[in-house]
């Protein structure tokens, strides 16, 4: 009751002096108290348990969970007027309220409105109808007029009564609503607008006029397919084909066979039988085709063939003329057969030349060749200035030969090998087991071009008994000559041109391509000749303090290629570090590159980087070092 007011100021008597009369406290002032107390009280709440009887006004109040004991209001009832809301949630995010007209359950936040329970039912006002039921693992039911119409189940939905739809109203079916059912005010549909087939699936089709008293078609399954003109049946479909009853009338051309036919009346049958038979009981029956003279030009009568029969009736007394399209194809008369066209003999029939058949031209099906067979031991010639084989398209050649010229050999229409004055040309690679090469005299073999420019070349000579081969380009080559007259065979420069020994030419490996090992029963053999050489000269004390240097350069070590191959089996070698070489030199102010024993190659790989290696020539180093010794 923090907004009582107390109606006597007590306390203010406290300060009046002794004796003043304003310091008597009257029986009447604590009754004024004590009534408006009671007054005060009956208007407030009892915060530990209230209780109100009648009605409980509130013109503003905050009410929080410190106020509600347990955490919850119990009311018999609340009573709000039109338009108050209940509001719930921290942004008042759900709202409960009558706005004079409808009762209103509004979720104005962004979250979900859920109804929330085992079974969810909504009934009228009276709870004597049911409108709709949710059942927890269950179906959803609509109800009309406490009915049951729509029921959601395991295998979908059941409804009870009509689906009624309006013109152009439509039920879709399918993901892509590829199926379509409607009426548009004036005809129904049954419309599938999607890539796949309209099946109708049925164990028997029937499609009948409204009152249900006359077939228009009718289907049975493993039977036939009828259609009926004012229900009588007018085609059946049979096991064989199909029937009639009554006039077949095509207004255009008839096909049997055949998907487009050409003529009125085309048939097309590409087995071996009978393409058409015509049958008649009386054997005097034929078949005749007329001309617009009435003139018979074909006529099948008592087993007779007569064409082109002339105004007797008779076979005609001139040519007889097969023709296409008013073409001549095929012209015979009494003196000659000419045939105007191309002419096809069938697979395995042949064509034959000659009155003992010495020649047979025939496509044999069983191997799918076509042969020219000579018979008789007749001699087969071919007379002509050229001859050209190719394919069936005539636009790639196999062969051509020309008298007087070359004879050609082509592979996927590109010319392959080619007979010239002298020999032969190839283009490409030629691939034999053994390639023997016979040359009359000494000289080279064989001379390999690249764009016509000479790349190489071998080069064979025999001379008394002993023959060698020497390979390269030019002067620089290498002869293998066999042993003969006590001279041992070996490997040495000389040149393809000539035959000439090349002295002093040809290294063994270069800078970026080492040997790895050479295998030799003796050693290397060096030129030392004086007359080879020039400024001889003593060791300069410099020179012998490096010899001296180098002896303390030994060192063991393992090659990078040997340890990527072997791994930790790789064996030691001896040897200096050619860097250490080169330190040695320049310690003593000379350049290790003046001196053979030190070799620094470079050159740019096939990526196009500078690349350089450092080398020793151990001959030269050793005896360096002797010499300092």
């Amino acid at each position: 009751m923090s907004n009582y007011t107390v109606t006597t100021d007590f306390a203010a008597k406290d300060s009046l002096p002794s004796g003043n009369t304003g310091k008597i406290i009257k029986g009447s002032d604590f009754s004024t108290e004590f009534n408006n107390l009671a007054t005060v009280s009956a208007e407030k709440a009892n915060l530990a348990s209230p209780t109100f009887t009648g009605t409980v006004v509130i013109p503003t109040a905050t009410i929080t969970t410190a106020n509600i004991a347990a955490g919850a209001i119990n009311a018999t009832s609340l009573d709000l007027l039109d338009n108050q809301k209940i509001k719930l949630g921290t942004g008042d995010d759900l709202e409960i309220y009558h706005d004079a007209s409808n009762s209103v359950i509004a979720d104005v936040g962004t979250g979900n409105l859920e109804l929330r329970g085992t079974n969810v039912v909504l009934q009228n006002s009276a709870g004597t109808e049911t409108q709709a039921s949710f059942t927890q693992n269950g179906g959803a039911v609509l109800y009309y007029d406490n009915s049951s119409k729509i029921a959601t189940d395991t295998n979908g939905v059941s409804v009870a009564g009509n689906v009624d739809m309006p013109d152009n109203g439509k039920v879709l079916l399918g993901d892509g609503d590829d199926l379509k059912l409607y009426h548009n005010g004036s005809h129904s549909f049954i419309e599938d607008s999607g890539t796949g087939a309209l099946k109708l699936l049925t164990s028997s089709l029937q499609v009948k006029n409204p009152a249900d008293d006359e077939f228009m078609i009718k289907g049975t399954p493993d039977g036939s397919v009828d259609l009926y003109y004012n229900n009588g049946k007018k085609l059946e479909t049979t096991e064989t084909g199909a029937k009639v009853a009554g006039a077949f009338v095509a207004s255009a051309k008839i096909g049997v066979g055949v998907d487009a036919p050409q003529k009125p009346l085309h048939i097309f049958n590409d087995a071996t039988d009978v393409v058409a038979r015509i049958e008649s009981g009386d054997v005097t029956a034929g078949l005749e085709l007329i001309d617009e003279t009435s003139t018979a030009q074909f006529k099948v009568s008592a087993g007779l063939l007569t064409i082109g029969t002339d105004t007797d009736g008779d076979v005609a007394d001139s040519n007889i003329s097969f023709r296409v399209d008013t073409v001549e194809k095929l012209n015979i008369s009494n003196v000659l057969t000419v045939i105007k066209q191309p002419t096809r003999v069938n697979d395995d029939q042949g064509l034959s030349f000659g009155n003992q058949t010495d020649m047979t031209v025939t496509h044999v099906t069983s191997t799918n060749v076509n042969t020219i067979q000579n018979n008789n031991n007749r001699a087969l010639l071919f007379n002509g200035v050229s001859f050209i084989f190719q394919n069936q398209n005539a636009d790639e050649k196999i062969i051509e030969m020309t008298a007087n010229g070359a004879v050609d050999l082509y592979h996927n229409n590109a010319k392959k090998l080619e007979t010239t004055a002298t020999g032969a040309t190839v283009t490409g690679v030629t691939t034999t087991d053994t390639l023997v090469v016979d040359k009359a005299a000494n000289g080279i073999l064989s001379e390999f071009k690249i764009g016509g420019t000479v790349a190489g070349a071998v080069r064979a000579a025999v001379g008394g008994g002993v023959g060698d081969i020497t390979l390269g380009s030019g002067v620089v080559g290498l002869r293998y000559l066999n042993a003969a007259s006590g001279a041992p065979a070996n490997i040495s420069p000389y040149s393809v041109n000539d035959g000439s020994a090349q002295d002093d030419s040809i290294d063994l490996g270069s800078s970026a391509a080492h040997f790895d090992d050479i295998y030799a029963t003796n050693g290397t053999i060096n030129t030392s000749d004086a007359n080879k050489k020039q400024s001889i000269e003593e060791l300069t004390e410099a020179e012998t303090r490096v010899a001296v240097a180098c002896k303390g350069l030994i060192r063991k070590f393992k090659w990078n290629s040997a340890v990527e191959k072997k791994g930790s089996e790789a064996r030691y070698h001896f040897g200096v570090i050619a860097q250490d070489l080169q330190v040695a030199f320049e310690a003593e102010g000379l350049d290790a590159g003046d001196y053979g024993l030190f070799i620094s190659s470079t050159w740019t790989d096939e990526d196009g980087v500078e690349q350089t290696r450092l080398g020793v020539r151990y001959t030269e180093l050793l005896a360096f070092i002797i010499g300092g010794l």
